[in-house]
């Protein structure tokens, strides 16, 4: 799961503008780094005016997704929006996506936008999240027991092995003693 970029959009009757900006684009070669970053912002540019204000979007391209909300800023001269967008890859739980943008919207609403270190304390977010959380905890228990139930099998195996040499080894052992009665009946000792 990676988030790839937060922005906050600015928009009015007339334009669309970036006001915040952060990515992480490390693993793009730096040579490419700075035509990725305006490509991304373009696409960012381009899909403001497609969300719908108050509203929560995924809008997915390939194994990119753009998780979106579109707040009305009332000004005193015009009607202005902010839209709130994160570009992520498709593992990305949406649900993880709008907390996200959520906290994002709070911080910015406070005064105190800081979004790399917002996406910092977001990258690992399947450790945000409590579902994925817990999925992960019970495949590593069903694993477990998984492993506990085929050792159990085994085991049983072996006991069974176990139980008939010995049912085997009582059968001899009565077949031994029965011709050992015969061979000392024929001789006796005084």
């Amino acid at each position: 799961m990676k988030c790839y970029a937060i922005a906050i959009v600015f928009s009015d009757e007339m334009k669309n503008k970036i006001l915040h900006w952060h990515d992480d684009i490390a693993e793009v070669s730096f040579w490419s780094r700075s035509l990725v970053r305006s490509a991304l912002q373009e696409a960012v540019l381009e899909i403001t005016p497609q969300v719908s204000t108050e509203t929560f979007i995924e809008i997915s391209y390939d194994k990119y997704h753009c998780h979106a909300l579109k707040v009305v800023k009332p000004n005193k001269v015009f009607k202005s929006q902010i839209t709130i967008m994160v570009l992520t890859d498709e593992k990305y739980s949406p649900r993880i996506a709008k907390d996200l943008i959520l906290s994002i919207l709070e911080d910015y609403t406070a005064g105190r936008v800081d979004l790399p270190a917002t996406m910092s304390k977001n990258e690992n977010a399947e450790d945000m999240d409590k579902i994925i959380k817990i999925n992960r905890e019970l495949e590593t228990t069903k694993n477990i027991m998984l492993n506990n139930i085929n050792k159990i099998l085994e085991r049983g195996e072996s006991l069974e092995k176990l139980h008939i040499k010995a049912t085997d080894l009582e059968l001899r052992s009565r077949v031994f003693r029965e011709k050992t009665e015969n061979l000392n009946s024929c001789c006796s000792i005084l």
